[in-house]
């Protein structure tokens, strides 16, 4: 090797190719010395050019892997969720919504996506006796009853009057209003576990409240449900878990098997007591309508205040109410409770006082006209006496005559001695048959009109009966 500067050729100046004596000389198998400059430098330049494209590489392949990684940054929430972006650990949008977003890449960011849909759990085993697979699938009323029942094996709750009944759940829930506070405070994959032990905090508090005969008639009014829901939503907002309870249902309830025969047997005795109670109300309005009509509750009522204002032997209130009484009786309006009612008198009442006062306006008349003409026939007597007895023996004599069942005879003046046959005439008969039909037809005529009226007073009744719902 000569005292050559590497990488520099022949044709450099002198000075600058001689820097320091040649250290190693190199020859070749003849023993001659060689230059190898030249080779050197192509590799060199080779090697400086595959550097180059490597550094251009590796520059493409980081800034694909920086758009990469903001990119990663970018993901999809579906329809069915909502999403919580953090930046640094910070949450600076808490709802977003449906559709692509983008956030600081991990681990400088994150979207966290909640689920916005409805959620269901079931609460088949935690308050409902130990059951074999077969069991399960039997109705309530077809379990066996146990011999014994275990608190450790099976599940129970305790009532107001510390009876045990045994009940299922469902329960839905959502996290849509809140997903910030269910990221924060909520691990996923205790979410099934969180609700299902607030739901049975709030079922156990909603429960111990009632007695037993309320809990199994539950299923007519949702009272034990929305008590039940409320206490289970205080325990989840409690911790602000995001979590909202939509609804909360219980599917099944029975008293102890053991004892649920004798629970039947009270069930069936009250429903057969509420059925008759129901029709016992209904046939009393219908009469208590048929009779006085829409004034027969304030009619009721005021008798009572009568009948207590007597037997107080308060004279001034009871004559008070019997003057409302007989105002309801007349149509007036009258001031009843806090408000002004007026009640109408209708129905049997009303036909009878219609009746009673068509019967006194008809005797008043009647007795008026029998003292008028009494008051004639005084002053005719007293001014002629045997005029009026004539008179009045004519007019008896008439009346008489005018009957049907008197059958006149007339004998001629000189007859001697006469032989009647006692027996009807027949023209007399057929007459007196005509109108005693026709007096029955009158009566048979009046009583279909008072049936009729009956009737439809009837009808009426009814119909306002099932307006107002019995």
């Amino acid at each position: 090797m000569t005292d050559e500067t590497p990488g520099l050729g022949p044709d450099q100046p002198d000075q600058v190719r001689r820097t320091r004596a040649a250290s190693v000389t190199l020859r070749d198998r003849a023993g001659a010395d060689r230059d190898v400059s030249e080779p050197l430098d192509a590799a060199n330049k080779s090697l400086m050019d595959a550097l180059r494209f490597s550094y251009f590489l590796m520059g493409v392949a980081m800034a694909i892997l920086a758009m990469l990684y903001v990119a990663s940054g970018f993901q999809s929430i579906a329809e069915s969720e909502r999403g919580v972006r953090l930046s640094l650990g910070r949450v600076i949008d808490a709802k977003l919504m449906p559709g692509p977003q983008w956030a600081l890449p991990f681990p400088f960011g994150e979207i966290v996506r909640v689920s916005a849909g409805v959620e269901r759990v079931s609460l088949n085993e935690e308050f409902w006796p130990a059951l074999s697979e077969r069991q399960k699938q039997l109705d309530p009323s077809q379990l066996p009853a146990p011999q014994n029942l275990s608190p450790e094996r099976d599940g129970f709750l305790i009532t107001a009057d510390t009876a045990i009944a045994h009940t299922r759940w469902v329960v839905q829930y959502s996290k849509r209003d809140e997903p910030r506070n269910f990221a924060q405070n909520v691990f996923p994959d205790a979410e099934e576990e969180i609700v299902r032990a607030a739901v049975s905090r709030g079922i156990i508090q909603a429960v111990a409240s009632i007695s037993i005969e309320d809990l199994l008639r539950a299923g007519d009014n949702n009272q034990i449900h929305d008590q039940a829901r409320l206490a289970a939503q205080q325990v989840l907002d409690s911790f602000h878990s995001g979590i909202q309870i939509d609804d909360l249902t219980m599917t099944a309830k029975t008293p102890p098997i053991s004892v649920r025969a004798s629970f039947e047997l009270v069930q069936s005795a009250e429903s057969t007591s509420n059925k008759t109670r129901q029709e016992a109300n209904t046939v009393r309005n219908g009469v208590l309508n048929r009779v006085a009509g829409a004034a027969a509750g304030a009619l009721i009522d005021l008798i009572d205040r009568y009948e207590d204002a007597l037997e107080l032997k308060d004279d001034e209130a009871a004559e008070q109410i019997l003057t409302q009484i007989n105002m309801i009786f007349d149509g007036e309006a009258i001031a009843l409770g806090d408000g002004e009612k007026h009640p109408l008198i209708s129905g049997e009442v009303s036909q009878i006082l219609s009746d009673a006062r068509s019967y006194r306006t008809s005797e008043v008349v009647a007795r008026r006209a029998e003292a008028i003409e009494f008051a004639g026939k005084q002053a005719l007597f007293l001014t002629n006496p045997l005029v009026l007895v004539h008179s009045e023996w004519v007019r008896g004599i008439e009346a008489f005559y005018d009957r049907l069942i008197v059958n006149t005879t007339i004998v001629p003046v000189g007859t001697g001695r006469l032989t009647l046959i006692i027996n009807q005439d027949p023209e007399f008969e057929m007459a007196y048959q005509k109108a005693a039909k026709a007096e029955a037809n009158r009566k048979a005529a009046e009583e279909r009109e008072r049936r009729r009226r009956d009737q439809q007073r009837s009808t009426d009744t009814e119909s306002r009966i099932l307006d107002t719902g019995g």
